[in-house]
């Protein structure tokens, strides 16, 4: 989800600030920050209850704040995170994950969809539209199947083992839209 994305590329970062993000017309997730202290909450106006945020639903919220986290727990319906100013990899980096949603938008709208898992998994089954250039056959004549490099690309894999390592490769090679399905085709 988009508003996922807002929140951590906000909140992964060192500010003192309070948001309330709103979900839907019943979701909303309120995150309160000072300095690199975060508690989050999630509230469902339509039911009167707090959120769950450690569901499938949020899990992309949650991985992103895992991975810039020294420490993260929650208690009760309330969600306590320190984000640790020391790590090297950064939101940033996760910023590349799309969801099912998003892929089929990017895809409508001309971006190139390559499915990085071997020949014979790609025959088993793949996302329609797609391309087959395994992750171990992406180097420098990748540039001679997209050349340019400003496309849109979205990669997957089974699980997003694979097409993390692909994105790396692809960065590195001058490509400058790269997007990982989250999750991988496990999750399509």
């Amino acid at each position: 989800m988009e508003i996922f994305k807002e929140i951590l590329d906000t909140h992964t970062k060192i500010c003192t600030c309070r948001k309330i993000y709103n979900i839907n017309e019943d979701l909303e997730i309120t995150v309160d920050q000072k300095e690199n202290k975060v508690v989050m909450w999630g509230f469902n106006h339509k039911s009167d209850r707090f959120l769950n945020l450690s569901t499938k639903r949020f899990q992309k919220l949650m991985d992103g704040f895992k991975s810039v986290a020294s420490d993260l727990y929650s208690s009760g319906n309330y969600y306590y995170i320190t984000v640790d100013t020391s790590k090297k990899e950064s939101r940033d980096d996760k910023s590349y994950e799309v969801e099912i949603e998003e892929l089929k938008q990017k895809q409508l709208d001309g971006a190139e969809v390559i499915d990085v898992r071997n020949k014979r998994e790609y025959e088993e089954g793949h996302i329609e539209g797609s391309i087959n250039v395994p992750e171990y056959e992406i180097n420098e004549d990748f540039k001679n199947i997209i050349i340019n490099k400003n496309k849109p690309i979205i990669i997957y894999c089974s699980s997003g083992y694979r097409s993390k390592s692909a994105y790396k490769k692809l960065k590195n090679m001058g490509y400058t839209e790269v997007y990982n399905l989250y999750g991988g085709l496990e999750n399509y």
